[in-house]
């Protein structure tokens, strides 16, 4: 379950590349996250359940969770010093993390370390180094990322491997796909710019 408790509020707008160096947007994606006592005062923009565990994402890689309830919080150990726009743990163990530069991360510890599993580092994609803005899992193995200008990746290997599915939305403009989510019985949703919805009856 995400958003359960509400630790701060973000507009994100998706940047393009335009007058940043490409060097800058990679380095950001391979450099790790800055540990600090400060980052528990950082922006963060979205919070998902590790069991009864909380987990919360923000800017500059930052990753914190608290085991009492947001009372105290402890900084994870992120590969990445983007911004994260988007948390979703499938178990009390796996979980899936996402923003900009393309960047995908995992943890199989609840949250306490990750690895990256993708990122626009290599990628020739025009979309390259746009964000991704949400990240939903219907179990463990299979999983779907929405972004902007029409970013939509699926695994079905826990993220192993991700595929570009952009073509299964009816999306020719590229708007920006900002939000996904199960239902319920099977049923997914994706919300985008423009007051668009896309459904799926079948877990996406």
């Amino acid at each position: 379950m995400k958003n359960l408790l509400f630790l701060g509020l973000a507009l994100i707008v998706p940047a393009t590349l335009s007058g940043i160096a490409h060097a800058e947007v990679v380095s950001a994606a391979e450099r790790p996250a800055i540990e600090s006592a400060k980052a528990s005062r950082s922006l963060l923009v979205d919070i998902a359940y590790a069991g009864k565990r909380l987990v919360a994402v923000g800017e500059r890689g930052h990753v914190l969770f608290s085991d009492d309830q947001a009372k105290t919080w402890r900084q994870s150990k992120v590969p990445v010093s983007v911004m994260l726009t988007a948390v979703y743990f499938a178990n009390a163990q796996e979980g899936w993390a996402v923003g900009h530069n393309g960047v995908i991360l995992f943890s199989s510890d609840a949250g306490e370390s990750w690895v990256v599993q993708r990122s626009d580092k290599n990628a020739d994609d025009e979309r390259a180094g746009s964000p991704l803005l949400d990240v939903w899992f219907a179990d463990n193995q299979n999983g779907f990322v929405v972004g902007a200008y029409g970013y939509f990746l699926a695994t079905n290997d826990g993220g192993l491997t991700w595929s570009d599915k952009s073509s299964a939305i009816n999306n020719p403009e590229g708007l920006h796909l900002n939000a996904i989510s199960g239902v319920r019985d099977g049923i997914a949703v994706v919300a985008g710019e423009r007051g668009v919805l896309w459904r799926s009856f079948d877990n996406g």
